[in-house]
């Protein structure tokens, strides 16, 4: 198909693949094959223990209190691929036992930016969500010594609604983590006094 022309009008390596072997057709396709055969058009991929070590990494650095949304920021990688990294593909089947399929190929421009990444985070977002464990153990242990929850609020700085709710919550942020921790001491020296 267009074997003596010299451009079919949209010369590319697709119209040479559907058949076209006009000249500029037959230019794009060797283009393409000569950076190919030097290695230009692959991306580097990394395989199953590159991808196993990674999973661990991310894995100790979630530990170690970095969040998935402050490993994307840092690394300035996409959150669905470190999703995918983490929990597989969403279009991913299951396997027998109802796991999903995880991913054994990851890009090495991927695996250095999340590799490169200190295992401690610099700071700490105020409104990143913590474990609200500790916090509700603390209103616990200040409740049983008689401090009001109006009292803890008026004391922290935490909107009162935000106490009433901690008993439900199995996340708070850590603004509210924080602010509790400062005036903890402060309410226990009022019930002594």
């Amino acid at each position: 198909m267009n074997e003596g022309l010299k451009s079919c009008g949209k010369p590319s390596r697709g119209r040479y693949v559907q058949g076209c072997r006009c000249y500029m057709c037959r230019v794009a396709n060797s283009e393409y094959a000569l950076a190919h055969s030097h290695g230009e058009n692959e991306r580097r991929v990394y395989g199953y223990y590159s991808v196993y070590r990674l999973r661990n990494r991310v894995t100790k650095l979630l530990d170690n209190g970095w969040t998935k949304r402050g490993i994307c920021r840092e690394a300035q990688v996409p959150r669905s691929t470190l999703a995918t990294l983490m929990n597989g593909h969403r279009n991913t089947p299951m396997k027998r036992d109802g796991e999903k399929k995880l991913t054994c190929k990851v890009s090495a421009d991927f695996y250095n930016k999340v590799m490169a990444l200190p295992l401690h985070p610099k700071k700490r977002a105020d409104g990143e969500l913590v474990d609200a464990a500790p916090v509700n153990a603390a209103l616990d242990a200040l409740y049983a010594r008689g401090i009001t929850p109006y009292s803890v609020a008026k004391e922290s700085g935490i909107p009162l609604s935000t106490i009433y709710q901690m008993g439900e919550k199995k996340k708070c942020t850590y603004k509210t983590m924080k602010r509790l921790a400062l005036a903890s001491d402060r309410l226990r020296e009022l019930v002594s006094a």
